[in-house]
């Protein structure tokens, strides 16, 4: 007696519980496109979750390496994941072809010509354009001096996502050159000059912390800021500063970061680098197996991290108060993003490849022109607190110098 046969499943009809409850569980957000296009049925689920995911401002997204294509494409970038190293997209379509002085909520934002912020969604394709930050420089008034537009802003963070909250999101600018912090509510016509710390050198990042603007200098100082919209005129707003840090820290950092952690405590992240590095003695770079010529003195490479938790001391309605900090030697299961990007964090554990207790970095060195010449972004990898070590990550090939550096981008499926 022959056995009967083999009943086939029918993937399509599986329960919209169980297919939900794989979808929470998908990594990335091209493993959940992939996933909607399966069937309708699976893109009903996807197009379900999709929206409960665009809401939910606490879940954390893997952030993706936005880089030049292969073929050095004027209107596509590659989208590439560190954790399983591999590329995700090779053609996602970013019509700008210049430097991305900013990430924040999936946002991409670029700086015209005439110093007008473009805030660009990859993923949805929307386009949201904000008027003129600053006067741009005449030629008279560079003269002989290298300038270069794209660069003119260090980093522009978001407040919260224009998509969810189009009349109350802010935009904040720190400017390159002068180190200085411009301002910026959703309907304003103009922005507002913040400035820089008296005394205290310029400020080195910005981080939106709890829905208040937090800043930071080299030095360890660290203010808040508590924005006052002027009743008749945009031009009558102002910005009290307060000090929550300052900090006596040993060493003297390149650059510093301001991020949250996933327990929600406000980090503080010194780099440091040096001009000789272990490996890479005589000015020699390896990528790819090919030797490269580099000058340590204009294009330094990192070589550690110190984090600092701070610790308020008191807290109120105002956001934080004064704080102390420590440092820590250990993030556990987190993972830190650093570089033009608005600062993430995100628990290894969930994204298989993701590497605990370390720091992604990214090459955001802007200090001698013209940026990242000769070979390019090299200055990327990922630093282990454990054991102080730094795994490169050569991704950047010097025929691709020109182009466009990477940035982190941590982009949200919407599913039609």
């Amino acid at each position: 007696m022959s056995d009967p046969p083999e009943r086939s499943v029918d993937w399509t009809l599986l329960p919209e519980g169980l297919l939900g409850s794989v979808l929470q569980k998908l990594p990335s957000v091209h493993d959940y496109v992939r996933f909607a296009s399966v069937c309708k049925n699976w893109l009903t689920v996807a197009r379900h979750q999709s929206n409960e995911r665009l809401g939910d401002a606490t879940r954390r997204q893997l952030p993706l390496l936005l880089m030049p294509t292969a073929d050095n494409s004027e209107t596509h970038r590659a989208l590439y994941d560190v954790a399983r190293g591999r590329v995700l997209g090779s053609r996602w379509h970013v019509p700008y072809n210049m430097r991305c002085c900013g990430s924040s909520f999936g946002w991409l934002i670029f700086a015209e010509e005439t110093l007008e912020l473009i805030l660009f969604n990859p993923s949805f394709g929307e386009t949201i354009r904000l008027p003129r930050v600053i006067r741009p420089p005449t030629k008279e008034e560079i003269g002989d001096s290298y300038y270069n537009h794209e660069y003119e802003f260090a980093k522009v963070v978001l407040s919260a996502d224009p998509s969810m909250a189009p009349d109350t999101y802010e935009v904040a600018v720190l400017n390159e050159l002068t180190g200085s912090i411009l301002f910026f509510r959703s309907g304003d016509e103009v922005w507002l000059n913040i400035g820089t710390p008296e005394e205290d050198g310029q400020f080195q990042d910005i981080i939106y912390y709890r829905g208040r603007l937090y800043a930071t200098n080299g030095r360890g100082l660290v203010l808040s800021f508590e924005f006052h919209r002027g009743d008749n005129h945009p031009k009558d707003s102002s910005a009290l500063a307060r000090t929550i840090a300052d900090l006596t820290l040993r060493g003297d950092p390149d650059k510093s970061y301001l991020a949250e952690s996933l327990s929600g405590h406000l980090l503080l992240v010194r780099r440091f680098m040096n001009d000789y590095l272990s490996g890479f003695a005589g000015g020699v770079f390896e990528i790819g197996g090919n030797e490269y010529k580099f000058d340590s003195d204009k294009q330094p490479l990192t070589s550690s991290f110190h984090v600092y938790k701070l610790i308020p001391v008191t807290e109120d309605e105002h956001g934080l108060g004064h704080c102390h900090s420590k440092r820590l030697t250990m993030l556990a299961d987190e993972a830190l993003f650093l570089g033009h990007c608005h600062s993430m964090s995100v628990s290894a554990s969930e994204y298989p490849g993701c590497k605990p207790n370390s720091v992604y970095f990214m090459d955001d060195y802007l200090d001698d022109p013209p940026p990242y010449q000769p070979l390019g972004a090299i200055d990327i990898g990922v630093f282990s607190l454990e054991d102080e070590h730094i795994e490169r990550l050569n991704l950047i090939d010097p025929s691709q110098s020109h182009m466009p550096p990477p940035i982190w981008i941590a982009p949200k499926a919407k599913i039609s």
